[in-house]
């Protein structure tokens, strides 16, 4: 989770995964920060695969109830020194903020147990808790820049010869930085591209419904069920699945989980 970061495609600044395990290990709980785009949920994976010893547990959604059935989940792990546990939230919305307050409620009375979360700065203030648990924001600074350039140069992935332009090109964001550094131009005009192609075919109308309300979704951080959306664009069975599949294919939406649609990046979304 994700490959990128399994194969070692992410660059993260010397020392930085440890200090922040370090806070982490101190508060039981670490809450990435910073705008969509920034690299906050790469740093959290590098981050759970620097500490292989605890077992990791990645919890995509976190609707009301469920904090007590993940809390009898944590208990029947017997979390201990030996095998401590984590739980991960990658890209904490605002609306599961109330749940995610009452799960620290609940394991407060356990030991060797991780919460490591990544959100937007936007929806930070909802964490009533904030005060009490360790938190980092994400930036992209010049080193950091220069480090991504040199190990993209290394592995042959970048098609610009300097990382300056770049850098000031992206607004500080990681994953613009990184799309410019290796595609060479900015993302917006990428995708223009992309949906400018299902605009002027007509064959591929269903394509741009999908996105229409998928994309809107994904940059509030919702995901949508297939089904439903599928009742509401009318589509038949072989509709729907050639045009989400085209969709993933062509990277403007995520592969259907679970029955489940969402974009690739909030970012990406919007």
């Amino acid at each position: 989770q994700p490959r990128r970061v399994e194969a070692g495609l992410v660059f993260q600044p010397e020392g930085v995964l440890e200090a922040l395990f370090d806070r982490l290990s101190a508060k039981g709980t670490l809450l990435l920060t910073g705008p969509s785009g920034v690299g906050k949920s790469a740093r959290a994976w590098s981050l759970v695969r620097q500490v292989p010893f605890v077992v990791w547990y990645r919890i995509d959604r976190l609707h009301a109830g469920d904090a007590a059935a993940i809390a009898r989940f944590v208990a029947a792990m017997r979390p201990s020194g030996q095998a401590p546990v984590g739980l991960i939230f990658d890209q904490l919305s605002a609306g599961a903020s109330t749940e995610f307050e009452e799960l620290r409620s609940r394991l407060v009375r356990f030991r060797h147990i991780y919460l490591l979360a990544t959100l937007r700065n936007e929806d930070l203030a909802t964490v009533l808790s904030a005060h009490e648990v360790a938190i980092a924001a994400v930036e992209l600074d010049e080193g950091t820049a220069q480090g991504i350039f040199a190990s993209l140069q290394v592995r042959g992935l970048a098609v610009r010869s300097s990382w300056r332009d770049a850098f000031e090109q992206s607004d500080g964001l990681t994953l613009e930085f990184v799309h410019i550094l290796t595609q060479g131009r900015r993302l917006t005009e990428v995708i223009d591209a992309q949906v400018n192609e299902r605009l002027i075919d007509p064959r591929r109308a269903n394509e741009i419904s999908i996105l229409a309300l998928v994309c809107q979704a994904d940059a509030w951080g919702v995901t949508m069920r297939g089904t439903a959306l599928q009742n509401r664009l009318h589509l038949d069975d072989g509709e729907m699945r050639q045009a989400t599949a085209r969709l993933a294919r062509e990277h403007l939406i995520a592969d259907p989980a679970e029955g489940r649609l969402r974009g690739l990046h909030p970012l990406r979304s919007k």
